[in-house]
């Protein structure tokens, strides 16, 4: 019932659709917003930088939880909810979308006029929409992808979701265009811009700058954060990727948390434990240890990253940025075997459309390619590492390596916000 009722609404507001398309656009317009409800990533750090340098643009935030609504209200920028009559408003008259995942984010229906530019991150690492589109489309739709493509009903219910390729994608590399987001999008090169990632410009900055940015746009507990870590020696910091089939993967991954607060203990460290956002875990089975450290919620990550020394994670597109800032690296996939190095699909899965929780997402080749260093998979060579104080960064050539696979457009790419107006002046099939 649920889902024919979403097909009936669906159906209904698909005509807005095409209003939008001959809706008058301000070309200097610019909406934002993100994939994860908050005021956070590339689309954040873009905003902020436009209010600061372009006042020729008129920079909007768009909410999608009432939570993200007051938190950038709180700060003085205009910001409105996606469904409110002024964010519906801006939504149908601004010339230029700016989000990390989709239109969806500011407003499918009112998109069909408006220049998008794609602001996600990641390094190809995991697939996802037409690199691996049996999964995407059944999480997307409900759908397998040889129902949308033999069923009436399916290819219908697919066509209203107004799925939209960007206009203008950002990557930091030729590697990455050329290998993830061209066949992701199906888009031509033409449409990728090389630069740097706006969210990293802090993790590289002068630590005078990083303060003042610090004070200005971040909550209290921010600098609170950053100086309860710098009493230890050494920061650890520990951030698994999300594991979209729900495992409880502390119990599977063998940490002791008792024997981990003794050795960093012993070394005077600490070991911030940084979730996924979408991990639903209770971290009260920290509590009783001192040195293990919950991240404090209300911080952006990218404020934190430049004060650690060591990041320990497994398949997280964190890894690139920490290439960035060359400190140490430890990679802990200790279910590289179990989730990621199966050769064959598991069709029943595929029958019972469990297929986007349980087939693997990274490919082995390329995991074993690009992400380089030191690398662990029991808990045991985990806690030796730390207890023996092992030096894990990456060796000059590895480094070298990664900065071009990743970054080779760093330092040296053309403006985004340059880019964007040119290319917004020329519209979207330039």
């Amino acid at each position: 019932m649920t889902r024919n009722l979403k097909y009936l609404c669906k159906l209904l507001l698909h005509p807005l659709y095409f209003f939008g398309g001959i809706m008058p656009r301000k070309k200097y317009k610019w909406l934002f917003a993100t994939h994860n409800a908050t005021f956070s990533d590339n689309s954040k750090y873009l905003f902020l930088k436009v209010l600061e340098e372009y006042p020729e643009i008129e920079a909007i935030w768009i909410a999608n939880s009432k939570d993200e609504f007051h938190n950038v209200r709180s700060k003085g920028f205009r910001c409105y909810m996606w469904y409110s009559i002024l964010g519906l408003y801006h939504s149908f008259t601004a010339g230029v979308y700016l989000t990390t995942n989709s239109v969806t984010e500011i407003n499918r229906y009112a998109s069909e006029g408006a220049f998008w530019v794609y602001l996600g991150h990641g390094i190809g690492l995991k697939k996802t929409k037409w690199l691996r589109p049996e999964s995407y489309y059944l999480a997307l739709t409900g759908y397998t992808y040889m129902e949308l493509t033999t069923k009436f009903r399916a290819k219908i219910e697919c066509y209203l979701l107004l799925h939209r390729v960007p206009d203008l994608c950002l990557t930091t590399s030729f590697d990455q265009a050329q290998k993830f987001y061209m066949p992701m999008f199906r888009i031509p090169m033409e449409k990728c811009i090389l630069t740097d990632y706006p969210r990293n410009e802090i993790l590289l900055c002068p630590e005078e700058k990083r303060t003042r940015f610090i004070e200005q746009y971040e909550p209290k507990e921010t600098l609170r954060f950053i100086e309860q870590i710098r009493r230890f020696k050494k920061v650890y910091i520990y951030m698994p990727t999300w594991r979209n089939n729900g495992s409880d993967f502390f119990k599977q991954s063998g940490i002791n948390f008792k024997r981990l607060e003794e050795a960093l203990q012993t070394t005077h460290s600490c070991f911030i434990l940084k979730l996924h956002p979408f991990t639903q875990m209770d971290l009260s089975i920290v509590k009783d240890y001192p040195h293990i450290i919950p991240f404090e919620k209300q911080c952006d990550i990218n404020t934190i990253l430049p004060y650690t020394n060591c990041l320990i994670t497994d398949y997280s597109s964190v890894y690139s940025d920490y290439v960035l800032l060359n400190k140490e690296i430890i990679l802990f996939p200790f279910d590289l075997e179990y989730s990621y190095n199966r050769k064959d699909y598991d069709r029943n899965n595929l029958e019972k459309k469990r297929w986007y929780g349980n087939s693997p997402t990274v490919d082995l080749d390329d995991y074993n390619k690009y992400y380089l260093g030191v690398r662990v998979q029991t808990f045991e060579e985990l806690i030796a590492l730390i207890i023996n104080r092992v030096d894990c960064h990456l060796t000059e050539e590895d480094h070298s390596f990664l900065m071009k696979a990743f970054w080779d457009s760093y330092d040296n790419g053309p403006d985004l916000v340059t880019e964007i107006i040119d290319r917004s002046r020329l519209g979207r099939n330039a």
